[in-house]
């Protein structure tokens, strides 16, 4: 089990000064389960209090990272990472229970490759069952093609 308790003192990602923190949490190498705390608008100190639970044999436990991001939730273009904090579950002591304040750190290169980004609408009418989806642009798309772009 993963409990997110707190941040404190986070960056102010925002022009108001402030933050719309959420937290992602995964364990490495395997990231089978990625999982996200509720984001909390215009705050540098979020009280999440939440927890996630990862099946995991212990044999891997020994050997696996969790990896907790924390970023800052924009509605209309990439999540900005804030920073991030990785504990080697190897090197914890399982016969106490672990409520500890940690710094966090800049994100070490990210494990996922940054293909591009999209912007979309999504519109449900429930009385006709209708859902509208409408691609608004796309950006940064990584190239594919042997000439350098996306075809």
């Amino acid at each position: 089990m993963v409990g997110v308790k707190q941040a404190s003192g986070l960056k102010a990602m925002d022009v108001g000064g402030t933050s719309d923190p959420y937290v992602k949490v995964y364990l490495l190498p395997d990231k089978t389960k990625t999982c996200e705390t509720k984001v909390l608008k215009n705050t540098l100190n979020a009280t999440f209090n939440e927890t996630f639970t990862f099946q995991i044999s212990k044999a891997n436990l020994m050997k696996s990272t969790a990896v907790l991001q924390v970023f800052d939730f924009d509605r209309f273009s990439k999540h900005d990472i804030i920073g991030e904090l990785r504990l080697k579950l190897g090197q914890v002591d399982w016969n106490h229970v672990i409520e500890e304040w940690r710094d966090l750190n800049e994100p070490a290169d990210m494990e996922e490759e940054n293909l591009g980004e999209i912007c979309f609408s999504l519109r449900y009418v429930p009385t006709s069952s209708k859902l509208t989806v409408v691609i608004l642009e796309a950006k940064n798309l990584k190239s594919t093609d042997l000439d350098g772009s996306s075809g």
